[in-house]
C-alpha cells in the first residue's frame, strides 16, 4: 500500500505468503530430507540436513526395516510423499506406514531384506 516499514518486524495473527520470500520460494508441506546410514543390526543414524516437520527416530525392526517414527507426524497416507536413494547394489522403498510412522526397507541384488547395506542413502519425507 505504498506505506515504509521503520522497524524490523511486523507482528501479526495471520499471514498468508504465496510465491517467494527473500528469493525463496513458499512451499505448502513441511520436509525432512537426511542421510540414513546403518550396520549390523544397531538402528539406524541419520544426518539430517532439512527438517521441518520434527525430531523423527530412527529403529531397526527386523532384517533391513527400520521405522521412522514422531507421533501424529505423518497424518494420512494421501498427505505424505516419500523418496529414497539406492546404494551401489542395494535398493531402498521408503513410505508411509501409519500417522505416527514411515517404514524404510534396505535389500540386496536379489531383492531380499538385508542390514548394513544403508550408507548416506538418501531419503526425504514430505508431509502436505
Amino acid at each position: 500500500d505504498g506505506q515504509v516499514i521503520d522497524n524490523d518486524g511486523i507482528v501479526t495473527n495471520n499471514l498468508t505468503v504465496t510465491g517467494v520470500i527473500n528469493g525463496a520460494p513458499v512451499v505448502n508441506y513441511k520436509k525432512y530430507i537426511a542421510l540414513i546410514s546403518q550396520s549390523g543390526i544397531l538402528d539406524p543414524i541419520a544426518t539430517v540436513l532439512e527438517n521441518t516437520i520434527g525430531d523423527i527416530v530412527w529403529t531397526r525392526s527386523g532384517v533391513g526395516e527400520y521405522l521412522g517414527t514422531l507421533t501424529g507426524a505423518f497424518t494420512s497416507q494421501d498427505k505424505v510423499y516419500c523418496i529414497s536413494g539406492n546404494n551401489d547394489f542395494d535398493s531402498t522403498s521408503l513410505k508411509w506406514n501409519s500417522a505416527n510412522d514411515v517404514v524404510l526397507w534396505s535389500f540386496d541384488s536379489t531383492h531380499s531384506p538385508v542390514d548394513a547395506a544403508l550408507n548416506y542413502t538418501t531419503i526425504e519425507i514430505r508431509v502436505y
